[in-house]
């Protein structure tokens, strides 16, 4: 529905971080964080983000993947 969304913008931060592709996956939070500053994506990204702080997928390198959602 919304390629540039905060869910699709997970989604696919979360395949590129299960394929070994660190910076793409990296790119891709930093993205998401910006998506925050936005009224119409705030609130869905906010959400989004505390589920990267959680996810395994991103376990290998999760001090980046913190750093690049702001935390």
């Amino acid at each position: 529905k919304d390629p540039y969304g905060p869910e699709a913008t997970y989604k696919l931060a979360v395949a590129y971080a299960l394929v070994n592709k660190k910076g793409c996956s990296v790119e891709l939070l930093k993205r998401l964080k910006e998506l925050e500053k936005f009224p119409d994506t705030e609130a869905e990204s906010g959400r989004v983000v505390k589920r990267v702080l959680s996810d395994p997928a991103f376990d290998p390198f999760r001090k980046d993947a913190n750093a690049a959602v702001g935390q």
